[in-house]
């Protein structure tokens, strides 16, 4: 009886922790970091809008929605290479691996990367000109577990650390994603079921 009362408690007291988190950052107001975390990750979700979040059996998994990679039966990885315009370019290594018959272990390693970029002031006379050069980059490690908690149930846990660096100025920190997937008895998948998005 106490374990079923801790088991409810762990998601309202991670939901209050969230909303808290949320409330405590909403008047930094233009003062956003690790954009490219919101990238379209993978040609398949980009394909299908970024609409990837019930998906499963797909190494992009790791970035929409962890626990969708417990369907991956056999080790697998990937290599994407990426280029924008303006000589803006992202790379991305994924590897998912059974480690248990209910547990899959994943990670990534993503970086995306700029030219160079002109830096542009004014000069004594007050016209514009290109005082100097620079280069900016991202960097993120994502380690990822897939649990089966119950036979229609799978439970995605998401270590993400990263990094960023433009012109000398560099900051890093850290996230945490958790996704669920429910089976329904008849195999067909409860989608459309979402959280507030509560960073911006």
């Amino acid at each position: 009886m106490k374990w079923s009362k801790i088991k409810v408690g762990i998601p309202i007291v991670t939901m209050l922790m969230l909303i808290s988190t949320n409330n405590a950052y909403a008047n930094l107001i233009g003062t956003t970091g690790a954009n490219f975390l919101k990238l379209g990750m993978g040609a398949r979700p980009s394909a299908m809008g970024n609409a990837f979040l019930a998906q499963e059996n797909d190494l992009n998994c790791i970035h929409w929605n962890p626990a969708g990679i417990f369907s991956l039966n056999d080790r697998t990885a990937e290599y994407t290479h990426t280029e924008w315009f303006q000589g803006i370019r992202y790379e991305s290594v994924r590897y998912v691996q059974p480690y248990t018959s209910r547990i899959n272990l994943g990670g990534s390693l993503d970086f995306l990367y700029t030219g160079s970029i002109n830096g542009w002031d004014v000069n004594q006379y007050g016209v514009p000109t290109v005082q100097n050069k620079f280069s900016a980059y991202d960097f993120s490690l994502n380690l990822s577990a897939a649990y089966k908690y119950k036979k229609n149930v799978v439970n995605g846990l998401n270590l993400k650390l990263f990094t960023e660096s433009i012109a000398g100025y560099s900051g890093y920190g850290f996230a945490l994603d958790m996704g669920w997937l429910y089976y329904m008895d008849d195999g067909q998948w409860l989608k459309d079921i979402t959280l507030p998005k509560w960073i911006e």
